[in-house]
């Protein structure tokens, strides 16, 4: 599946979820999930970083109350596929096939160590 065939944002509850590029951004990230909510204004990150390892990013951004909470920190493959599976489970109750087509084929790459 061509990525740019499916929508860049979708949203499901408070969830707008941003579709993956399978590209390195300019930090030297390869973002798989990406989640943002309004309503608090918080965003969580899953993918790999520039030295090929797993990672998690979470950020508030609301106001100073939870700012500590905010970090990077680096994860397992089994971490990342858990949260892959999650994902999709949402993504099957929503009827994104095209999405769940993109996460599926994700995973596989990851448990073939090619991405």
């Amino acid at each position: 599946m061509d990525n740019n065939d499916i929508e860049k944002q979708i949203n499901i509850d408070r969830w707008f979820y941003s579709r993956p590029y399978l590209e390195y951004n300019n930090n030297g990230d390869l973002i798989l999930i990406k989640k943002l909510s309004f309503g608090p204004l918080e965003i969580w990150e899953y993918g790999l970083n520039k030295n090929g390892k797993y990672y998690e990013m979470y950020e508030w951004l609301e106001n100073d109350y939870f700012k500590d909470l905010n970090h990077k920190t680096e994860i397992s493959k089994e971490y990342i596929c858990k949260e892959i599976n999650s994902l999709l489970d949402i993504l099957q109750k929503n009827d994104l096939n095209n999405w769940v087509e993109l996460y599926n084929d994700i995973y596989d790459r990851i448990q073939q160590d090619k991405l």
